[in-house]
């Protein structure tokens, strides 16, 4: 079995608003979490989180993104690595998810380069 990527775009919004949809279904769970391996460099016409322009753009198009609704659910972002970025582009991006979740209602339990969620969940139980 090969796999391959068949997207040219990575739509981190679109991802978490359907997770919104389906978390927020789950009513008699007693926790919600959301786990995302990604580098969470969303890449769409809207929001082009990989340019260079990351602090300055996407400050501005914060404001008018979808918001998922996810109250109440303990998100995990693991594997976010910075290849081919500074640590200020990576720092950037961490700013704009952790406020980014703190408006949707999730606490951000982790975000991490490192990729052991293993470890995350011990934190939270």
């Amino acid at each position: 079995m090969k796999l391959e990527s068949t997207f040219r775009q990575t739509d981190i919004i679109g991802a978490l608003l359907l997770a919104g949809q389906i978390l927020q279904q789950q009513t008699e769970a007693q926790r919600r979490i959301l786990v995302l391996y990604s580098d969470m460099r969303n890449c769409t016409p809207e929001l082009n989180l990989d340019s260079p322009m990351v602090g300055q753009n996407a400050e501005q198009k914060k404001l008018h993104l979808p918001m998922a609704d996810l109250h109440g659910v303990q998100t995990y972002a693991l594997g976010v690595n910075g290849a081919d970025k500074s640590l200020v582009a990576w720092q950037n991006l961490k700013h704009f998810w952790q406020d980014y979740f703190r408006r949707s209602g999730s606490i951000l339990r982790n975000y991490s380069v490192l990729r052991m969620f293993g470890m995350c969940a011990r934190e939270c139980s």
